[in-house]
């Protein structure tokens, strides 16, 4: 591990990331109390500094009583540091929470919440609706988090959602879209299924991918399938179509999303042949195979379909639904992790990807 210096060439600065690093060591119980810290020589080589730089930061946390040196033994833990607050800014409505087919969110605030105490820290929650920036902070204000998770869904009603940063330095977004924001992202790296999903049906004669653009999260899952597409070179065989791009934002709470599906798949399969039908939601998936069935479509002999999200639900449709899916847990993990790294001030990504898999059912037969 190497660190780099600042452009002044400052150890004080140096020394403050070797601190860094060993209160993390003691953070995370792979110090425990009692322990022998590292040599010098070790942590010398370890970060490619000098002694200097690490007495001094070995020497401040002396000072702090978090380490105890022992004249010819070295040096141990004295002290446990308290823990880190990480909080989840959630966004899951009531019925998100209470359905008990669809535990996919409930999955998320479960899976962090572990994480986070699986790390020696403090996990606290805040739930509900954040329209404007100017509310951030008096919503939020009794979290005293040192870091926090915002849930993606937040892109969809707050414009100005990289406001967070001024409360919270450290803060990830966890199934967002990162390409409007600047708060580090966790995503479900959704383009090699797309590539894999593609690859089983490029023998049909058109594709067609059928999303809805207001939501954050599939505006990602729509910009992994452009991206699958383009690496296969298959645009001229691929369509690509948001069901709510014509109808105004207030218009859609009143709409039944089986009333604008419907019109799209007729005119996609009379006019454009399309005979393979990949979903950015298992939920958009789920609303095309009812159309589908009611217009007397065989499934998958006549039309194929697919979905993402791997929902629970996914596999109680008939015919049993093809859906992409990634590890909630590993979501959770990853969120964590590079809130934590931020809270340590250690460089990261501006978004991470956790791998997604295809499962293969019914509705689109492994060929």
């Amino acid at each position: 591990m190497k660190i780099k210096k600042t452009v002044d060439g400052s150890q004080q600065k140096i020394y403050k990331l070797v601190s860094a690093y060993l209160m993390e060591q003691i953070e995370s119980g792979k110090l425990k109390l009692g322990d022998a810290i590292y040599s010098e020589h070790t942590l010398c080589k370890m970060f490619n500094v000098s002694r200097t730089s690490i007495r001094r930061a070995i020497r401040e946390m002396v000072e702090n009583n978090i380490l105890e040196s022992q004249q010819g033994s070295g040096t141990f833990v004295k002290g446990k540091i308290p823990p880190k607050n990480i909080a989840l800014i959630n966004h899951y409505n009531r019925m998100m929470r209470a359905n008990p087919l669809d535990t996919h969110f409930k999955d998320i605030v479960f899976d962090i919440e572990s994480e986070i105490t699986r790390r020696n820290c403090r996990c606290l929650m805040f739930s509900g609706i954040i329209n404007n920036a100017s509310s951030i902070g008096s919503k939020t204000s009794f979290l005293n988090a040192d870091g926090i998770i915002i849930d993606g869904n937040y892109q969809d009603t707050l414009n100005e959602i990289d406001a967070f940063k001024q409360y919270f330095p450290a803060c990830t977004l966890i199934e967002g879209f990162s390409k409007e924001t600047s708060i580090p992202t966790v995503n479900p790296d959704f383009k090699p299924s797309f590539i894999e999903l593609l690859n089983n049906e490029k023998k049909r004669e058109r594709i067609l991918f059928l999303t809805e653009n207001r939501i954050a999260s599939r505006r990602w899952t729509r910009l992994c399938f452009e991206e699958a597409v383009s690496e296969l070179n298959m645009q001229e065989q691929v369509d690509v179509c948001s069901y709510t791009d014509e109808i105004p934002e207030p218009g859609l709470d009143y709409l039944n999303p089986d009333a604008l599906i419907a019109p799209i798949l007729e005119r996609s399969i009379l006019e454009r042949n399309c005979r393979s039908i990949m979903c950015s939601s298992d939920r958009i998936a789920m609303y095309v195979i009812q159309i589908l069935r009611r217009k007397n479509y065989r499934i998958p002999e006549d039309v194929t379909v697919s979905g993402c999200l791997g929902l629970q639900l996914s596999n109680m449709t008939d015919p049993p639904l093809t859906s992409i899916k990634t590890s909630v847990r590993l979501l959770a993990e990853a969120a964590v992790k590079m809130t934590l790294n931020q809270i340590y001030k250690k460089e990261i990504p501006a978004q991470m990807l956790v791998p997604a898999g295809v499962f293969y059912r019914e509705s689109m037969p492994r060929i």
